[in-house]
C-alpha cells in the first residue's frame, strides 16, 4: 500500500527497492498482488481441487511474474500474444517447479497433485516416500501439462513482438528439459532432476536466438 498508495516507503532496502523498481517501469498493481496472494495456497492443506485451479495458479504466480518482467525488459505494453506467452510459460514453470519440490510438499504431508489427480491414491503411503502406479499416472498427467503449455507458449512466441525483451521468459525454455529429467527418475522422492551448467546456457542462448521456449 504505502508504494501504491504515494506514502512515504520504510527504511527497508528491499521495499526501497521494489518502490523505485514499480515506480520506474510503472508495474501495474493487481499483477503484483495477484502473484504475491497466488503462494498463499501453499498454506492450504489441499491447493487444488482440479487441474485447471493449478494451471490458473501458474498463471497467477509466473505468469503474472513474466509480465512484470516483461515490462522491465523493455516491452512496451503487453499485447494479446505476449500476455498469452507470459500466461503459458508461466504455468510451463510453476508445473516444474512443483514437480522439483515434490519432497517438500509431501514432507509436510501436503500434495500439490490436484484432487481429481489423486483417484485410487494411497496418500499415507505417498506421505511416506513410496511411489506407486497412481502417483505415476498424475505426475505423468502433470507432465502433459508442461508438454501442452509450452507449445501454447510457443504459438503465441510466433505472434509476439518481443523487441528486446524476450530474455525476460527465456528462463522458462529450461521447463521442458527439466520435466523430462524428472520424467526419468525412478524415485522422485529421493532422486533430483538435474541439468549440466553448459546444457543450460547453451538452452538459454538457443532459446533467446530463436526467441521459442
Amino acid at each position: 500500500d504505502e508504494i501504491y498508495t504515494g506514502k512515504t516507503v520504510r527504511a527497508q532496502p528491499t521495499a526501497q527497492a521494489l518502490a523505485q523498481t514499480i515506480r520506474a517501469f510503472d508495474l501495474p498493481r493487481p499483477w503484483l498482488d495477484t502473484l504475491i496472494d497466488a503462494f498463499a495456497v501453499e498454506q492450504d492443506d489441499v491447493p487444488f481441487q482440479t487441474w485447471a485451479e493449478l494451471v490458473d495458479h501458474g498463471d497467477q504466480t509466473y505468469g503474472n511474474f513474466n509480465r512484470l518482467a516483461l515490462l522491465i525488459a523493455g516491452a512496451p505494453a503487453i499485447s494479446a500474444p505476449l500476455d498469452q506467452v507470459a500466461r503459458h510459460a508461466g504455468i510451463l514453470w510453476r508445473l516444474c517447479d512443483l514437480m522439483a519440490q515434490w519432497p517438500r510438499w509431501t514432507h509436510r504431508r501436503q500434495l500439490w497433485l490436484p484432487v481429481e489427480a489423486q483417484a485410487g491414491l494411497d496418500r499415507e503411503a505417498t506421505f511416506a516416500g513410496k511411489t506407486s502406479r497412481e502417483l505415476a499416472i498424475g505426475l505423468q498427467q502433470a507432465h502433459d501439462h508442461i508438454v501442452a503449455a509450452r507449445k501454447r507458449a510457443n504459438q503465441a512466441c510466433a505472434e509476439a513482438a518481443f523487441g528486446l525483451a524476450f530474455p525476460a521468459v527465456a528462463y522458462a525454455a529450461l521447463g521442458f528439459p527439466y520435466a523430462k529429467a524428472y520424467r526419468s527418475l525412478r524415485d522422485p522422492f529421493r532422486q533430483v532432476a538435474s541439468l549440466s551448467l553448459l546444457e543450460r546456457q547453451l538452452r538459454l542462448v538457443w532459446a533467446v536466438a530463436r526467441q521459442r521456449l
